[in-house]
């Protein structure tokens, strides 16, 4: 009966009728379920679920028509060989359901039905199974434990990272070989990239240093080579093994010293206030950090969480360093918090009666006005002025193109635009944009979830619902909706400021990234991304990459960062959720002047990653204390990444009084804070900089 059962319909390699509607019936019933299981646990685009579901038949119908001819195999082999795919390989659970599919197809293509269902049905019960329990999780933690316990892969050999910046005049290569063989056992060079716009190399070495003998000395040496520029030497590691396990016990520490110094702020507080709970007017902060793979001291729950309150224009430091990152540092005492915002940024008025009219109608437009124009589903503004646009548009697009010193005012009045291949809002070229939201307003923007077809006379890639290479102001009463189903939900090549409105957007990629700035005045942000939520990148411009929110709401849930600053992150006020990230806020320099702030990390609450030399000291994070830098005569409130003395022990913070606010921290051990215009002793800062990590 089995054997019958488990038999190919296909008889004597005749193809029926029959047999071939019931073998595409199951491989299309059978290529649904496959794509169903996997989109039960992991989110994937459109495209994706549909290519599962048709895979299984076309494969099924490819191996029926070859049907055990050589030939048209050999022919069908060649075929696919010429095929090349635009996207790069998936993940190893994509990979493997794609595989999966073929296998469905093939065996149904044979006529082996039965077979296909049962199999397919014993693969997916075991995804689903394998998904429910965390089982890679385990194996991934096992395996690291058992590498760790044996000591594979570790040495006795004591390597160091050896970083030498020499002009484009010298020949490097060889130049330090003397040097490497009178102090090191072992020399490697493993990277070398251009600085300075090209003026200068910077050559990475891996070293390991012969035993006795001086690092300094070695320094010196070659400090006559490279003509007294920069050089760079890591502390020893074993090996990269040990390098990684180091890395994170001491991200885990920090975690935990974090927390234990806020949740001593808190006790701290309280206890002078007498317990009273109360919270001074504006200026105030509150900020709750969670994180779930840091235990209390209690060890009671997996969750750990401390809240910080300060006085009005205080403000608390909280500090994580793990890496450096490459570029301009941008200083907040460099930035004019007084001028993030122009007064036409802040005013979202129009005039509707000589404003242009954009009437979407389903797969067309209708302009009323000079300035526009539309064919089919696009529309394209080439001059200055306002444009109110309202209606549906499916498979349409906003492309606004006009000079280089014209001000577009775009104003969304319930409109609702479906991009087929490209952004749905992409502006090409202007001075300045303005995209208000009617008050009152309704308004969406969404792309097809699929690659987008970039636009031949544009150098940057297009990769956002709203794409724009010029400055972008967000500002109205209404509510915007965005859903990228293929990368970005906001994208703007220069500066971008949201002054108010409603944002819901939801994201493949990033939810709002920005090239020069992001400044937020006031608004409602609701963003779910599958990367960083809030992101700002940076070229070598000086003064660019930051991020300012002096107000507004912001709920943030990211598969990243919830707040990434490619420079400085300034937060002066606001009201910011992170629901989901793997760390909550992170910029080369984090200065928190007030706002509420709650925090849930998988990995670092906050970290702060400052690139500045030794000559040229940054805190890692820097939380002003009333307005002043210490090196004007504020305190470190809070620190995470205590800097390294002299003698290679840290420094301890100790808790102080200030103007009737308890700041404080759970160790002794720092000195008083020096009189007001009076400098520091040497005592007063700890020798080696303030929270560098080298």
């Amino acid at each position: 009966m089995l054997d019958t059962l488990f038999s190919s319909i296909i008889v004597s390699g005749t193809i029926t009728p029959s047999s071939f509607f019931l073998a595409t019936l199951v491989s299309l019933a059978l290529g649904l379920a496959i794509s169903f299981c996997f989109h039960l646990t992991k989110q994937s685009s459109q495209s994706f679920a549909i290519t599962l579901a048709l895979l299984p038949v076309i494969v099924e119908v490819i191996i029926m028509m070859v049907n055990g001819n050589i030939g048209a195999g050999v022919a069908v082999a060649g075929a696919f060989s010429l095929v090349r795919f635009r996207s790069a390989q998936g993940t190893g659970q994509e990979i493997t359901m794609i595989f999966l599919a073929m296998a469905v197809g093939l065996m149904a293509g044979m006529g082996y039905l039965l077979i296909a269902a049962v199999f397919t049905a014993i693969v997916l019960v075991s995804y689903l199974l394998l998904q429910k329990t965390g089982f890679g999780s385990a194996i991934v933690l096992v395996s690291y434990l058992l590498l760790q316990k044996t000591g594979f892969g570790s040495g006795n050999a004591k390597e160091r990272i050896l970083k030498v910046t020499v002009p484009e005049t010298l020949d490097f290569e060889g130049i330090f070989d003397d040097i490497f063989a009178k102090y090191t056992a072992g020399a490697e060079l493993t990277d070398v990239r251009t600085s300075g716009m090209g003026s200068m190399y910077r050559l990475s070495y891996r070293i390991i240093m012969r035993d006795g003998l001086s690092v300094k000395r070695m320094i010196d040496e070659m400090r006559t080579r490279n003509g007294n520029l920069e050089i760079a030497c890591s502390r020893e590691i074993h090996t990269r093994t040990a390098l990684i396990s180091t890395r994170k016990e001491d991200r885990k520490m920090k975690k935990q010293v974090v927390l234990k110094l806020l949740a001593a702020m808190t006790a701290a507080s309280l206890t002078v206030t007498g317990c009273a709970g109360t919270n001074a007017a504006a200026g105030n902060k509150t900020m709750v950090i969670s994180e779930a793979d840091t235990e209390t001291s209690a060890g009671d729950t997996e969750t750990a969480s401390a809240a910080a309150e300060s006085s009005e224009g205080g403000s608390t430091e909280v500090g994580s360093s793990e890496e450096s990152t490459e570029g301009l540092l941008v200083k907040l005492e460099d930035l004019d918090l007084t001028d993030q915002f122009s007064d036409r940024d802040l005013d979202s008025t129009y005039d509707e009666a000589t404003a242009v009219k954009i009437a979407l109608n389903g797969d067309s437009a209708d302009v009323t006005g000079e300035g526009a124009s539309a064919e089919g589903g696009v529309v394209t503004i080439t001059a200055a002025g306002t444009y109110i646009i309202s209606g549906t548009l499916n498979k349409g697009q906003i492309i606004v193109d006009a000079a280089d010193t014209d001000k577009v005012q775009l104003v969304l009045d319930n409109a609702s635009i479906t991009a087929d291949e490209n952004a749905a809002i992409l502006i090409k070229n202007a001075d300045k944009v303005f995209l208000t939201l009617a008050d009152g307003s309704e308004n969406t923007l969404a792309d097809s979830a699929q690659e987008y077809v970039q636009p031949e006379d544009m150098e940057n890639t297009v990769d956002g619902v709203v794409f724009s290479v010029c400055d972008l102001t967000l500002n109205g009463s209404g509510t915007l909706n965005i859903t990228a189903g293929y990368k970005h939900g906001i994208v703007c090549k220069d500066d971008l400021v949201i002054t108010d409105g409603a944002y819901n957007i939801t994201s493949a990629g990033k939810g709002i990234a920005a090239n020069d700035s992001i400044r937020i005045k006031d608004g409602e942000l609701n963003i779910t991304a599958e990367d960083d939520a809030i992101h700002t990148s940076k070229d070598d411009t000086e003064g660019k990459g930051y991020i300012y929110i002096e107000g507004g709401t912001l709920k943030l849930s990211s598969g990243d960062d919830g707040i990434h600053a490619a420079t400085a992150l300034i937060i002066a006020g606001g009201e910011i959720d992170v629901t989901k990230s793997y760390e909550g806020l992170e910029g080369d320099t984090i200065d928190i002047q007030g706002g509420e702030i709650n925090i849930a990390a998988s990995d670092d609450g906050i970290n702060a990653s400052s690139n500045a030399s030794a000559s040229d000291n940054q805190d890692d994070l820097d939380f002003a204390n009333h307005g002043k830098r210490p090196e004007e005569g504020g305190e470190d409130a809070v620190t995470s990444a205590a800097p390294e003395k002299t003698d290679g022990t840290a420094q301890k913070a100790s808790g102080e009084e200030t103007q009737g606010t308890s700041q404080s921290t759970a160790a002794a051990g720092r000195p008083e804070k020096p009189a007001d215009g009076e400098k520091p002793s040497d005592g007063g800062r700890p020798s080696g900089g303030r929270g560098m990590h080298s």
